[in-house]
């Protein structure tokens, strides 16, 4: 997918060029349907759906940013709102970052503990972000 900008919107802003873009890769591969969304024709009510991002490290040791260690929050929120959309009787976003990443240190900073927890209450479905690892 390839945005028209360099960069990912912030929290405050709209995911909607996130999600323009996952609606014509999904269109590209078949995926999309008009009433299910990106997801429409690839999951139905008995799709159980795990989001895999990719949440590497809590904090840059390199003395970058966030940026290169997580899949950014837009992309991650416009896959689970897809997701719902498409009707999956379940969704999770889980990960298994490496071994000394603090998660939940990780989700405050990209605003994604936030996030989830508010969806939560009123979508019964999404069952919020699970640390995958077997030892931290």
């Amino acid at each position: 997918m390839r945005l028209s900008s360099p960069r990912y919107p912030t929290a405050a802003e709209s995911d909607d060029e996130i999600a323009r873009g996952l609606q014509r890769v999904a269109q590209a591969l078949g995926w999309n349907s008009p009433e299910g969304g990106p997801f429409g024709n690839l999951l139905s009510s008995r799709s159980r759906v795990l989001i895999k991002p990719n949440f590497v490290l809590h904090q840059n040791q390199g003395g970058w940013g966030l940026e290169p260690l997580v899949t950014h929050a837009s992309l991650v929120r416009t896959v689970t709102k897809a997701a719902l959309r498409a009707g999956a009787s379940e969704v999770i976003v889980g990960d298994a970052p490496i071994q000394n990443c603090i998660l939940d240190t990780l989700l405050s900073l990209t605003g994604l503990a936030d996030w989830a927890e508010g969806l939560m209450r009123p979508e019964p479905r999404f069952k919020g972000i699970r640390d995958l690892r077997r030892t931290t």
